[in-house]
């Protein structure tokens, strides 16, 4: 890799109720810190909790609207709107019925 990539030539990894682009890996020579990524979370009938983790991470939304669910708070989710996880806290994303998906950029950082 040449330090730069375009989401356009990544594959993306389909999960349940979401689909990941990894943009940016520690195999492509990325250190201090863990993958960039793009999102787009599909389900809308109930928030898909990707779990929790040792580090915090950073979402900033790129597409469509939604909710975020961080511990027992929901976060309204427009474009433009950038919030972050503790680490230890519970997560999830779900898109508003009238969208397709929530496209987030996301990214895990030491603490």
């Amino acid at each position: 890799m040449d330090q730069a990539r375009n989401i356009k030539d990544v594959e993306p990894v389909q999960l349940p109720w979401h689909y990941v682009y990894h943009l940016i890996k520690a195999e492509d020579g990325f250190t201090g810190g863990s993958p960039v990524c793009v999102g787009c979370y599909t389900r809308d009938d109930d928030f898909l909790i990707t779990g929790a983790h040792k580090d915090q991470e950073v979402f900033y939304v790129l597409e469509g609207t939604g909710s975020a669910k961080v511990g027992d708070s929901i976060i309204p989710l427009e474009p433009g709107t950038c919030f972050f996880v503790k680490p230890g806290q519970t997560h999830g994303i779900k898109r508003d019925a009238g969208c397709a998906y929530v496209k987030v950029l996301f990214f895990h950082a030491a603490v």
